[in-house]
């Protein structure tokens, strides 16, 4: 076998190899970048420690835990979670807007951490200064969970008139169905005035088109890039099969030309 020949054979066995390694280490790379997206919001709040920095990084510490990107490194999310925690007690202000976030947002986090009653009672007082989705989210995930229909219902028509504009307002409507656990969606919003209904639907109905549409581009695009991986594969076997096919030309010729 010729050394070009052989190279060739190496690296085609190594890309097999490396595709193999990606292919097991998908979930751990998931939480490698959620991780990621934790450290870029705790930079964010470090150069700013503002209140809206402050919500993002516990939003992104809640993600992560849902997502289970800390499932090994248990004593780094909780460092990063009282962080977390100090940080938006720090920045609460009975002035601020995000006032009741805030608090709405320690009781999350507080609940991630096993620190239920505190949670639960921070999540409370939430609710009591102004109802917020980051409130309605983890109140009604605690009554959906222990089927309390009611209380789900209650927490939603509460908050709904608060979500004035369009996303927050889909985003409440489709955690109250979600938590309702409802044979239809109309008996799942019954709480909800009539147009809520028709708006959800409608919303709904939009966003899975665009994520169809999204979907059928990604499809598209990854096909693209499929071929012209196989393309690129084809040229460079076909370069290496010329390149072996001149190497065996030459040593015929030299051969002949060698007397025996």
């Amino acid at each position: 076998m010729s050394y070009v020949v052989a190279m060739g054979y190496v690296v085609v066995r190594r890309w097999r190899w490396l595709a193999a390694v990606l292919v097991l280490s998908t979930t751990s790379c998931a939480g490698f970048i959620t991780r990621q997206e934790v450290e870029s919001a705790r930079t964010a709040w470090t150069r700013d420690p503002s209140g809206q920095y402050a919500v993002i990084y516990a939003e992104a510490l809640h993600d992560a835990f849902v997502g289970q990107a800390y499932t090994d490194q248990t004593a780094d999310f909780r460092q990063r979670a009282d962080e977390a925690l100090a940080a938006l007690a720090a920045a609460q202000s009975r002035t601020d807007p995000q006032f009741a976030t805030l608090i709405a947002e320690r009781g999350v986090l507080l609940i991630d951490l096993g620190r239920n009653h505190e949670g639960w009672a921070e999540l409370q007082r939430s609710m009591a200064i102004a109802p917020t989705l980051a409130a309605t989210r983890g109140i009604v995930s605690v009554w959906g969970a222990r089927g309390r229909n009611n209380e789900v219902g209650a927490a939603c028509a509460r908050t709904l008139p608060a979500m004035r504009d369009p996303d927050s307002r889909f985003q409440l409507l489709d955690l109250c169905v979600n938590n309702m656990h409802a044979a239809t969606e109309t008996a799942a919003l019954a709480w909800a005035p009539p147009e809520a209904l028709a708006f959800y639907r409608d919303e709904r109905a939009r966003r899975d088109l665009l994520a169809q549409q999204a979907a059928q581009m990604a499809a598209t695009d990854q096909a693209l890039q499929a071929a012209q991986t196989a393309n690129d594969q084809a040229q460079q076997a076909a370069q290496i099969a010329n390149q072996a096919a001149m190497e065996a030309a030459q040593q015929a010729a030299q051969m002949a030309a060698t007397p025996p």
